[in-house]
């Protein structure tokens, strides 16, 4: 029987080479869509509840929305040439 991943997740340390990068990498699946899943280390600033302590800052991006190329236009569905156009 195959293990059911609906709205489960999983994260990885990320081999950062850019300091915008995120910390750690993975996917979501939520209720059977799939989604790219990122997360930050960061630092809570002067002015937060906590000042100084660290939290996890998470973004999430739809899977098919990176690789999806954009549609042509449909073809009318037939062919004709000019001298089908009355004058």
């Amino acid at each position: 029987m195959a293990f059911d991943n609906t709205n489960r997740g999983v994260l990885f340390k990320n081999e950062k080479t850019s300091p915008s990068h995120p910390d750690y990498k993975g996917s979501v699946d939520v209720e059977g869509v799939e989604y790219f899943f990122s997360g930050w280390i960061k630092t809570a600033g002067p002015n937060a509840k906590n000042p100084g302590s660290k939290f996890l800052s998470v973004s999430i991006e739809k899977k098919d929305a990176k690789y999806l190329k954009p549609k042509a236009p449909p073809s009318p569905g037939f062919d004709f040439d000019e001298s089908d156009v009355p004058l």
